[in-house]
């Protein structure tokens, strides 16, 4: 819902911007005056790209406890939980069902973040359908050991791959730690384990360095992949998305290590697997 004009008298203490949006499962604030000799009168008009809301807001001069709220022009609907006209919830259709599958990424990653990452008036329940252990993206640890001499050198890398959790729908840890507690409550109750948010792998070797040539340490370290389905209620609407999946840190395993190396003039890089 994208606020598009405010029309009427415009006596407020405040107001959202024009061409704020009104996310699901949130609120904004209109203040308007009561003014002792005279209504007021004032029309929010918002729109959700197909169909237009206008609120009308009402404050009586012979009553400062009470206004009136009316949603025109729209096939959604709306409701009054307090019934006194100071709380307005605009509604899809009664039974409004959403589907989102795991080919739409970004469509999922919205809704969390708007519905279960924040506090907003929704429900929100994950379950999970599969767990398994996956690779996480292979990336260098470190910094790279540069032999520039004419003798071969021997090295000890000894590095440490701090590694978070990350998901199909890329929800910071930041961000989503109302969303990650709901999700961890959910596989500690299925596979009675603990969900691992943050692990360090540890790795030391010891390298013959040829001249003229540089090495370091990549990781790909092994993550528990769980799979799972959230189903969101909020209004008259329920959301589904499928195949949401969250990777973590498998502490029993300790890392997939490569030694790299490569001539500091250029050419191909070598690799050599450690575990």
């Amino acid at each position: 819902m994208t606020l598009q004009a405010i029309n009427g008298d415009g006596n407020f203490e405040g107001t959202p911007p024009i061409g704020s949006v009104l996310p699901p499962g949130r609120y904004v604030d209109f203040e308007q005056q009561h003014r002792s000799f005279s209504s007021q009168n004032d029309d929010a008009t918002y729109s959700n790209g197909t169909d237009t809301f206008v609120v009308h807001l009402h404050v009586l001069a012979w009553d400062n406890t009470s206004s009136s709220v009316d949603v025109t022009s729209g096939k959604d609907t709306w409701s009054d939980p307090n019934s006194d006209g100071m709380v307005i919830n605009l509604l899809e259709p009664a039974g409004t069902v959403i589907n989102y599958n795991s080919a739409q990424a970004q469509q999922q990653a919205d809704v969390l973040k708007q519905l279960c990452a924040v506090d907003a008036t929704a429900t929100c329940a994950f379950t999970p359908t599969s767990e398994t252990t996956v690779d996480g993206p292979q990336h260098q640890v470190g910094d790279a050991f540069t032999n520039a001499s004419s003798l071969e050198a021997d090295y000890t890398l000894t590095e440490r791959d701090t590694v978070d959790i990350s998901d199909s729908v890329d929800v910071s840890a930041t961000l989503g730690g109302k969303l990650f507690d709901l999700v961890d409550a959910s596989l500690t109750a299925t596979y009675h384990h603990e969900w691992t948010t943050g692990h360090e792998f540890e790795e030391s070797m010891d390298a013959h360095v040829p001249p003229m040539t540089k090495v370091w340490l990549d990781d790909a370290p092994q993550m528990t992949r769980d799979t799972g389905n959230t189903t969101i209620t909020v209004g008259n609407t329920t959301i589904n998305l499928t195949g949401v999946y969250f990777d973590s840190p498998a502490p029993t395993f300790n890392g997939n290590w490569i030694l790299m190396s490569q001539s500091i003039n250029g050419g191909p890089m070598h690799r050599t697997v450690l575990h």
